[in-house]
């Protein structure tokens, strides 16, 4: 029986929904943002009112909107066919909230995926995997979390992380026995206003530039016991550790490929601008190869 990627109608209409805030509240604006690489608040703010931030496809359980993986790839995609750095802004909470989602005990869930969605005013999330050492290989974590009186202390660094340091909520992850390498790995929710955690170089990047892309710094940041997602080793819901790491990126990793078609799409539009500018003359077969690429990716061609 063939497969079937017929889109349904609430699909399409949500699809319909983001192309058309892409189109009026993304576009005319993405030049600014690009040019001076400011985080682009006032888009966010519109975003999270029409309900096409990671809000959107949170568990309904949590006062998410419940969208399906399939939507959740539409809004990625016409939010980046706005701007690619101005729809990783709005759409990049949503590492944070897959950590949680993956990893989180139901206490957990409902405090801190229910403090995303039921928020007035978008609550920005980060995730803090990568490092300056080890890249994302969730099983080479450098950073350590010590166990003292009431929690941790988390010391180490994070590398690209987008809206590092400028987060209301930052999911970290942490070694907490480098003696038994990724059994010892763990997930804590640090929160706003924590003095241990800082923003280090914010990063000066060729593309995707209003994107927040910045080091963070973690000195004897101290997290609360119950701030380990999952809770403690032993725990009836201990939380997965490394795994949970692989299992937010598996989770998030779909979305992050649907940018393609619409930067390929750009492409199209772009190129036929360039050539109807040119008066149909000009570098026709580079205008010719960006079409043809983005009607393939669409399957038109």
């Amino acid at each position: 029986m063939p497969l079937d990627f017929t889109l349904t109608p609430e699909q399409e209409d949500i699809k319909g929904l983001a192309h058309e805030f892409a189109e009026k509240e993304i576009r005319p604006v993405a030049a600014h943002y690009d040019e001076t690489e400011e985080f682009p608040w006032p888009v966010l703010k519109k975003a999270h009112e029409v309900g096409l931030t990671p809000v959107s496809v949170m568990p309904e359980a949590y006062g998410g909107g419940g969208l399906d993986i399939i939507s959740n790839m539409l809004i990625a995609e016409e939010l980046h066919w706005g701007c690619a750095g101005i729809a990783v802004a709005i759409t990049g909470t949503g590492l944070a909230a897959a950590a949680v989602l993956a990893m989180g005990n139901e206490a957990q869930k409902r405090r801190w995926i229910g403090d995303f969605c039921n928020a007035k005013t978008p609550v920005v999330g980060a995730m803090g995997l990568t490092e300056p050492g080890t890249g994302s290989d969730a099983m080479a974590i450098a950073t350590t979390a010590k166990k003292v009186d009431g929690g941790y202390l988390i010391n180490g660094a994070k590398q690209f992380i987008t809206n590092g340091g400028i987060a209301d909520l930052h999911v970290i992850f942490a070694n907490t026995d480098p003696t038994i390498g990724a059994a010892g790995i763990a997930g804590f929710v640090v929160e706003k206003g924590n003095k241990g955690l800082s923003m280090g170089r914010k990063e000066k990047k060729l593309g995707v530039r209003a994107s927040h892309t910045a080091q963070v710094i973690l000195q004897d940041c101290f997290v609360p016991t119950e701030n380990r997602l999952g809770g403690e080793p032993g725990d009836p819901d201990a939380g997965p550790g490394a795994l949970g790491a692989l299992q937010m990126l598996e989770y998030s990793r779909p979305a992050g490929l649907r940018p393609a078609a619409s930067r390929l799409r750009q492409a199209d539009h772009q190129a036929r601008g360039h050539r109807l500018q040119a008066g149909g003359h000009g570098d026709q077969h580079r205008c010719r190869s960006a079409a043809h690429l983005a009607r393939r990716l669409d399957g038109t061609a």
